[in-house]
């Protein structure tokens, strides 16, 4: 009876939660991050319904192991809250994470427009394509640099995102992949 009522009121709670939060989301203009980044989505995958369902389902969690301890099953509540635990120790990290990505993806961004348009305002295109000899823009050098500066500063953004997890097998591959970018870096200036 208790661990009903447990589950009964907690899963009231959630949705409640998750019924008030999408909207608040909606209005705080989540979404345009998906628009931003140039994401078509359904209804049910914006981000403001998706963290709503997360959030609701980190509330079902604990209620649901509180559930299983008010039964009094040692057998599947201690692995249960051992389980929570690494959850919502493994939180803030992905959260550091999230954040280290988002924000290096706009600098990148920013970043790659800047010097896109101040290579371009020099001049340096039109003068690259008459002393090659060529009148249509296939390939921009402005637009070539500044899309190459964008890639490798959201790689470093992305390996520091990843070392914000704390998981030391991502952060030796994240470290591989930067040590080894000078040379593609070379590779694709000497080509």
């Amino acid at each position: 009876l208790a661990a009903g009522l447990i589950l009964w009121i907690g899963f009231y709670i959630a949705k409640l939660v998750r019924e008030l939060l999408a909207p608040a989301l909606n209005k705080l203009e989540v979404n345009r991050l998906q628009k931003m980044a140039g994401m078509e989505v359904t209804e049910a995958g914006k981000l403001s319904n998706t963290l709503a369902y997360l959030v609701y389902v980190l509330i079902l969690i604990p209620v649901i192991i509180t559930a299983l301890q008010a039964l009094k099953i040692k057998a599947i509540s201690d692995p249960a809250v051992e389980m929570l635990t690494i959850i919502f120790d493994f939180l803030p990290y992905l959260l550091a994470a999230i954040i280290i990505f988002v924000v290096g993806w706009m600098i990148a961004k920013l970043l790659g427009a800047i010097v896109e348009r101040v290579i371009a305002a020099t001049g340096v295109d039109a003068k690259l394509q008459s002393a090659v000899g060529q009148s249509e823009n296939k390939w921009v050098f402005s637009s070539i640099v500044g899309k190459t500066l964008r890639s490798v500063l959201v790689i470093f953004f992305v390996v520091e995102g990843i070392n914000a997890l704390h998981m030391e097998v991502l952060t030796q591959i994240g470290a591989a992949v930067i040590g080894y970018l000078p040379y593609v870096l070379a590779a694709a200036i000497l080509f």
